[in-house]
């Protein structure tokens, strides 16, 4: 059975503050790539406070205990990962869905900016880290 390495509380809180940047970054290249090709900066700006803050806020209500579950469990493999931050993308696409305003690509942003923010959050954190440790019985 593997041993893992305790966790660096400085390294989780740095991954909080970085995994939600993920999701502005994935709807200005979503913007920039298929809506228009000359995006200017203050709509880049715009971009970045708008999502990043719908993104820090489902961090800090859903993204936490979330972690906190995977935490007690003892789920440290990179796809437990994925699919709560697919997971968690969705949440917001389907609240913005049922108020009428999203259409089929913003679930399909909200999933892959949750997936890809998760993916970011393991590595940065070092939460898979593993020490090759055997225990002697």
């Amino acid at each position: 059975m593997a041993v893992y390495k305790p966790i660096n509380p400085t390294r989780i809180i740095l991954s909080l503050l970085a995994a939600p940047l993920v999701t502005p970054t994935v709807f200005l290249l979503y913007q920039v790539t298929l809506k228009d090709a000359k995006t200017p900066i203050d709509t880049m700006v715009g971009v970045y406070l708008n999502y990043g803050f719908y993104s820090y806020l489902v961090t800090l209500l859903l993204g936490i205990p979330v972690l906190y579950v995977l935490h007690r469990e003892n789920l440290r493999k990179l796809i437990y990962f994925i699919l709560g931050g697919a997971m968690l993308g969705l949440i917001p696409a389907t609240i913005i869905g049922v108020i009428g305003v999203g259409k089929m690509s913003i679930y399909i942003l909200c999933l892959v900016s949750g997936l890809l923010s998760a993916v970011v959050f393991w590595v940065l954190s070092g939460w898979g880290n593993v020490n090759a440790v055997r225990t002697c019985d």
